[in-house]
């Protein structure tokens, strides 16, 4: 990627060995999102065909509902994390690391314990709707997910990308894996199990790379001045998106039934992989950028607008490539009995020449520590999801889950933007509109 070197006038300047050199962070966090893609095949493609549309409906939901209850308990830190212990000196950063740990760590051990004793209560009082083995299951799978999910973050901030990049191929994998076998002698109870099996995995790997290497030597150290702010403006801004990036598929669950849920499941899937796939490269982007960024935030910057132009060539075809080929592209990825799912993944095709604008309003607030912007622009996101998510799914079923999920992201770029003054070049909007107009203009006449 880029390091900061001092010019001859004491100027701290950024050299670019290119944005994606051999071994930098953003090298190796497009490697990982390739063998994490290569997974998710397995899992979008292999697990749908072996459980049938009712079947992972179920999957999808209790997968959702994992996902949205981990996710909710731990935005926010990666941000902070990322910005800020880098950040200090080298030095400092391991006692810096643990002193904002474990703050995240009293936080999220209250909450998920106030969860798992929610989800008993539930499955005690209504054992039909909450059955009590899958309840046991999901509730287990949040707290393994939760615990995993910390000591990643913490390895995050400190440098190693490799570890941080790897985690959900391997979960992923895992979760593939497990949900072929078990779900082939328990149905979806077994696939259900292996979600939790997965987090298990995950937790093992995270402890090993994030929280053994804090353990013994050194004390702690002051929180950075602003870094319990910032953390928790963006766990705001975090947990008001993932109830609208997740609650989409919940949502056609109420109003459409299990085939429409396994439609919704399955193209919010693409689309959430995609945008989670962006978002985390741009994460690795800032961990690297966030040692000198406070002294040329011009310069990290520029290398963030070219991480979003690289990443907009490639989603920009993605989403007109994949209008082409969409009748025939469902078929022979998800087979025939998912063909119907076509108009769900309209809204995805064009939703994707925008996740790397929205991504890089993100890191331009992060890098100019403005957390409040990305909060507002999240809360303007959740206001869109809950207008557009029960009125797509009630008259339309599956694409309530998707359209709801361009409409957040629509509504979150569109405030950041406005809350930032801008920050990016004309052109950049104008290619991501035109791309995803284009998209949809291919899509509905195909």
């Amino acid at each position: 990627m880029g390091e900061l070197t001092g010019s001859g006038s004491g100027t701290v300047a950024l050299v670019d060995r290119a944005n994606i050199a051999p071994h930098s962070p953003v090298a190796t966090g497009v490697v990982a999102k390739c063998a994490e893609a290569a997974m998710l095949v397995g899992l979008v493609a292999v697990v749908p065909r072996l459980l049938g549309p009712a079947d992972y409906g179920l999957f999808a939901l209790a997968l959702s509902l994992v996902t949205i209850s981990s996710a909710a308990v731990s935005v926010g830190a990666s941000p902070m994390l990322a910005r800020f212990v880098p950040a200090a000196n080298v030095s400092e950063r391991k006692a810096v690391a643990r002193t904002l740990g474990a703050g995240l760590a009293r936080r999220r051990a209250l909450i998920t314990a106030l969860a798992v004793v929610a989800a008993g209560t539930l499955a005690a009082i209504f054992p039909g709707t909450f059955p009590r083995l899958a309840t046991a299951l999901v509730a287990l799978a949040v707290v393994l997910d939760v615990a995993a999910t910390l000591c990643f973050q913490l390895a995050l901030g400190l440098g190693r990308y490799r570890v941080w990049s790897f985690r959900y191929p391997v979960q992923n994998g895992v979760l593939t894996g497990a949900a072929v076998v078990l779900a082939s002698v328990w149905g979806g109870t077994g696939a259900v199990a292996a979600i939790t099996l997965a987090s298990a995995a995950a937790f093992v790997m995270g402890a090993v790379a994030g929280a053994l290497p804090l353990r013994g030597s050194g004390g702690r150290s002051a929180a950075p001045a602003g870094a319990v702010q910032f953390g928790r403006y963006h766990a705001i801004g975090g947990f008001l998106l993932m109830i609208a990036h997740r609650g989409g598929v919940v949502v056609v669950a109420i109003f459409a039934g299990a085939r429409e849920t396994g439609y919704a499941g399955l193209a919010s899937g693409v689309g959430l992989a995609a945008l989670y796939a962006v978002h985390q490269i741009f994460l690795l982007q800032l961990a690297a950028l966030s040692e000198r960024a406070d002294e040329d935030v011009a310069a990290a910057e520029r290398h963030a607008r070219r991480l979003a132009t690289q990443a907009l060539v490639l989603l920009g075809a993605a989403a007109i490539g994949g209008a082409v080929a969409l009748d025939t592209g469902l078929s022979a990825v998800f087979g025939e009995q998912f063909a119907a799912a076509r108009t769900a993944f309209i809204p995805i095709l064009v939703l994707l020449p925008l996740i790397p604008l929205a991504t890089l309003g993100a890191q331009i607030a992060s890098l100019r520590l403005r957390p409040k912007a990305v909060a507002r622009a999240s809360a303007a996101g959740l206001v869109t999801f809950l207008v557009t998510a029960p009125v797509v799914a009630a008259a339309w079923g599956a694409p309530g889950a998707p359209a709801s999920l361009l409409a957040t992201t629509l509504g979150f770029l569109t405030v950041l933007s406005f809350s930032l003054g801008g920050f990016a070049e004309r052109r950049l909007y104008l290619a991501a509109g035109s791309c995803s107009l284009a998209a949809l203009a291919i899509a509905l006449v195909a």
